[in-house]
């Protein structure tokens, strides 16, 4: 009982340092954001739907920031089920039924997990996977990275340079890490023309604690059998560059 008091007491004087200094409380991890919806055709189902995000804890504005940015993105991935997915999987399953091929039923996962959540940054990851007919599934990365202050961070956000300083620093190291893991006979033989010529999709980025991570969705650079290629890049081989924030 003890314990717990002492426990509960450290708690809370940490709570009031953190108010006296003006720093906001890390967000804490409280449910999930869901939506889970089956779709069905003159009563056989056809796609199902599930998009699973983290909700935060309402303890300051840093925390209801962040949750308004991802009730926003639940919002629009529900539209993106609605108008988009679920008129491409009815069209896929009533051609199956027209042409007597097995349709096995379409679906869409997006599982949405917090990466990195500490006074400085919160990171959230998410996995998403749609099958709508055809040989196999398709997958891609999703992120969402935040302030201290619960504002939504872009790449140029990390950087004290221009962006094609940036962005040249980050393919010298992707390409350096292609070489080290020999990852060049699985990659399309243009690979290293298209991270040089080819604009990064710059919202494809994760700042961990201990590196930078970069990724490539599948086929930007490989086959689908390559998968998502994800590259972590120390912080110390970016320091020269990064915002002061950063270093």
């Amino acid at each position: 009982m003890k314990n717990t008091k002492r426990a509960a007491l450290a708690a809370l004087l940490i709570c009031l340092l953190l108010c006296a200094c003006g720093a906001e409380p890390i967000p804490e991890q409280d449910g999930e954001l869901k939506l889970e919806k089956t779709f069905s055709d003159k009563g056989v189902e056809y796609f199902e739907a599930r998009v699973v995000l983290p909700r935060f804890k309402e303890q300051g504005d840093r925390s209801a920031a962040i949750n308004t940015v991802l009730n926003r993105e639940l919002e629009r991935l529900t539209s993106y089920v609605g108008d988009e997915l679920a008129p491409f999987a009815l069209e896929s399953y009533q051609n199956a039924r027209e042409f007597g091929y097995d349709f096995p039923g379409a679906y869409y996962t997006m599982d949405a997990a917090i990466d990195r959540c500490d006074a400085k940054c919160v990171s959230l990851t998410g996995v998403s996977s749609a099958y709508l007919g055809g040989t196999h599934p398709d997958n891609w990365l999703e992120s969402w990275s935040f302030d201290e202050k619960g504002r939504q961070l872009t790449l140029d956000d990390l950087f004290s340079v221009p962006e094609d300083e940036y962005l040249g620093r980050i393919r010298d190291l992707v390409l350096k890490q292609i070489d080290e893991r020999k990852l060049i006979p699985e990659l399309y033989p243009d690979y290293a023309e298209t991270l040089t010529e080819t604009a990064y999709d710059t919202s494809d980025f994760i700042p961990r604690e201990e590196c930078l991570t970069v990724y490539w969705q599948d086929y930007a650079i490989g086959p689908h059998s390559t998968g998502m290629l994800l590259f972590d890049l120390p912080w110390s081989d970016l320091g020269d560059i990064l915002a002061e924030g950063w270093k």
